[in-house]
């Protein structure tokens, strides 16, 4: 992800389970060592680099509600340290999280875009793709 300091560099890595999954210890344990096995990768371990992994579920075990839905913590937080963070999310989260920050950015650009304005947009990028 761009950052103002060009230094300094953020990644974003998202695991998307399928939604008929009920995520449990198995799936945690892939995706723990997958984020393990990245922040120690030698390109990145002395850089100013931090990471967000997220995991996206329909729905998970008990024991993996507990871990994620503290009082004390960010919602959907699972692990964290220096530079890295490990978040749990269901569908329904990243869908409601991310409209209500699509509602923010248009109501601040105040952009109103027809079905057909759109419909036409995609039918001009495609002809400069066909030529």
């Amino acid at each position: 992800m761009p950052h103002p300091d060009a230094g300094k560099r953020e990644y974003l890595l998202i695991e998307l389970k399928r939604p008929l999954l009920k995520l449990g210890r198995k799936e945690l344990d892939q995706v723990e060592d997958y984020v393990n096995a990245i922040r120690e990768e030698v390109e990145f371990t002395h850089t100013d680099t931090s990471w967000n992994f997220f995991l996206v579920a329909s729905e998970f075990e008990p024991e993996i509600h507990s871990r994620i839905y503290q009082k004390d913590g960010p919602h959907g937080l699972f692990l964290h340290g220096d530079n890295f963070r490990f978040w749990i999310k269901t569908w329904s989260e990243v869908v409601r999280e991310n409209e209500a920050r699509l509602q923010f950015v248009q109501q601040k650009l105040q952009v109103e875009v027809s079905d057909e304005e759109i419909e036409q947009r995609i039918s001009d990028m495609r002809q400069l793709v066909v030529k």
